[in-house]
């Protein structure tokens, strides 16, 4: 990136760091939403295929990552956050609601299965408690998950008017 300041590239990036302080302030629901709807644009406007692929692949690498029943709690919470910066940098149409929807139906099916396992009663005893710790935490990622998804799916509905 040039490090001249006519370069639309660094004007992005300034403006999407500016709108981003200004969401961490007090702020009204109407402005709140002005501000999220500038990101959206902005990053909708310097948007390119890679990058979309580079955000979806991070976002699958994160969401493989949490099912790693040996990762510490502070690697784990890494990880998440993580995944979270990813998802917010997918821009707001239907599109990308699609692909968070495909990841939440996913991550459903990935918790039944856990679940089913250590239901049966020839699940080894020994593992229990891992596995279970290990539920706990994909609830709760998929938890955040589904908010995103209909966070993301109010945005396009109300954007778009679906």
């Amino acid at each position: 990136m040039s490090s001249d300041s006519s370069d639309p590239r660094l004007t992005y990036t300034q403006n999407i760091e500016r709108y981003r302080r200004l969401l961490k302030t007090q702020l009204s629901d109407a402005e709140r939403e002005f501000i999220e709807r500038r990101i959206s644009e902005a990053h909708r406007a310097y948007e390119t295929p890679t990058d979309r692929f580079v955000v979806r692949a991070n976002i699958d690498h994160f969401l493989k990552a949490l099912w790693d029943d040996d990762l510490t709690p502070e690697k784990r919470s890494t990880i998440t956050k993580l995944l979270i910066e990813e998802a917010n940098k997918l821009s707001h149409d239907l599109e990308q609601l699609q692909f968070a929807e495909d990841r939440v139906l996913a991550g459903r099916k990935r918790l039944e299965q856990l679940r089913s396992k250590l239901n049966d009663p020839r699940f080894d005893p020994a593992n229990r408690s891992q596995a279970s710790r290990l539920l706990a935490t994909m609830e709760e990622t998929q938890r955040l998950l589904e908010e995103f998804c209909e966070q993301l799916r109010r945005k396009v509905i109300g954007r778009d008017g679906i």
